[in-house]
């Protein structure tokens, strides 16, 4: 596990799970699991255990510029069991970004839209060829 926390609304830890050949020549996937640990959002459970997540990830090398990204929208009605396993458990994301080699900065933002709560990380990344 690697980086710290930046906004703590939302406590949020971050491992690389591994990497593997990117779908483009040249680039690497590297796989990364945003980890919130139990009772890390909000749900309605008046509406059928409604919770809203925005993920977002934004890779940006040494001088600034981004070289990989991504946005997720988790808008879900969780099942008595999902919401057992959300309270006591936390919840793992699981997604990757493609990369060519070099070093970057990846910073990953977790929003509970329903609680209006944010958290983020930033963790290094190297991808060699």
């Amino acid at each position: 596990m690697f980086g710290a926390l930046d906004f703590i609304g939302v406590p949020v830890s971050i491992t690389c799970s591994g990497t593997g050949a990117g779908k483009s020549t040249g680039k690497a996937r590297v796989q990364f699991d945003p980890v919130m640990p139990a009772n890390f959002k909000s749900v309605d459970e008046s509406d059928q255990n409604h919770m809203v997540v925005d993920i977002a990830a934004v890779a940006r090398n040494p001088v600034g510029e981004v070289v990989a990204e991504l946005s997720q929208r988790i808008d879900n009605h969780l099942s008595p069991d999902g919401l057992e396993q959300i309270q006591h458990h936390g919840m793992t994301y699981r997604n990757g970004l493609q990369f060519p080699p070099g070093e970057y900065m990846v910073r990953f933002v977790v929003r509970d839209s329903l609680g209006n709560r944010m958290g983020s990380v930033a963790a290094p990344i190297k991808v060699v060829p």
